[in-house]
C-alpha cells in the first residue's frame, strides 16, 4: 500500500478506529482501517517528527521545529484529542524529547526519553517532574519500548546494546504468556553401512514430490524395463 506523501512513513501505530502513521515532515495521518484512506492530518511540528504514541483518544508527539532555517528540538509535547480532532494543552518537558511511549496501565502517563538517555515520567494533565538518567557509554539512544505488563522498559543505543530496566528480578514481559509452539521433531533416518548389500533400502522413507517433478534417482524410461519376480 502506498502511503501519501513523498517523505515515506517511518512510524506506524495501531488504534481501534484508525491506522496512525507519521512522516519526517512533522505530520501525523489518521487512516481508515478498511482502505487506508487518509481521514485526518495533524500538523504536529514545523520541522520534523521524532516520535509519537497513541493511547485511547489521545495522540502525543515529539519532534523538531524549523527556526531560521535550522532544526531545533521542541521542548513541548503536542497533545491531540481524537474525539474532537484538535490540539489540546501541550506539555512542557525538562529535557530534549526524542522518543516517547504511553505506560500501558495508566491512561495519561508518559515515559519520554532523550537521545542522551534522560528519562522523564509525567502525566499529560500535570507537569510533575520525575527525571532520571539511563546510563550509556556515550552512545545515542535510538529505540525504546515498554512491556505490556509495565514491569520492564528496554532501551536500544547506537553501540548495539540493549538496556533493560525491570520492577523486580522476575519481571513478566507478556500479560498473557503461553508455551512456545515448536514443530514436530523429525524422525531420524536409520544408518545403513555402504558395504551392506543386504540392507533393506525401503527402511529409508521416500519423500513425496510435487506432481510432475521426478525423483533425482529416477532413470529415463529407455534405460528401464519392468521385471516381475
Amino acid at each position: 500500500v502506498e502511503v501519501e506523501g513523498e517523505n515515506g512513513c517511518p512510524i506506524l501505530r495501531g488504534h481501534p478506529r484508525f491506522v496512525v502513521s507519521g512522516d519526517p515532515a512533522g505530520k501525523v495521518r489518521l487512516h481508515s482501517p478498511s482502505n487506508l484512506r487518509v481521514e485526518h492530518v495533524l500538523d504536529a511540528h514545523t520541522g520534523s517528527l521524532s516520535d509519537f504514541d497513541v493511547h485511547g483518544n489521545t495522540v502525543v508527539t515529539c519532534g523538531f521545529s524549523s527556526r531560521m532555517g535550522n532544526l531545533a528540538v521542541d521542548h513541548i509535547l503536542m497533545v491531540y484529542d481524537l474525539r474532537m480532532m484538535r490540539a489540546t494543552t501541550p506539555v512542557q518537558v525538562a529535557m530534549e524529547p526524542f522518543l516517547l511511549r504511553f505506560i500501558p496501565s495508566f491512561s495519561s502517563r508518559l515515559a519520554i526519553l532523550s537521545a542522551s538517555g534522560q528519562l522523564q515520567l509525567l502525566e499529560t494533565s500535570n507537569s510533575d517532574l520525575c527525571l532520571c538518567q539511563v546510563e550509556t557509554p556515550g552512545a545515542m539512544f535510538l529505540t525504546f519500548d515498554i512491556a505490556p505488563t509495565c514491569q520492564a522498559m528496554a532501551f536500544g543505543d547506537s553501540a548495539g546494546y540493549l538496556h533493560v530496566y525491570a520492577t523486580n528480578p522476575e519481571a513478566m514481559f507478556n500479560a498473557h504468556p503461553r508455551d512456545t509452539e515448536f514443530p514436530d521433531p523429525i524422525d531420524p533416518i536409520p544408518h545403513i553401512p555402504l558395504d551392506d548389500v543386504l540392507a533393506p533400502l525401503a527402511s529409508v522413507p521416500l519423500p513425496f514430490c510435487p506432481a510432475g517433478q521426478p525423483y533425482l534417482s529416477d532413470w529415463p524410461a529407455q534405460f528401464t524395463k519392468k521385471v516381475y519376480w
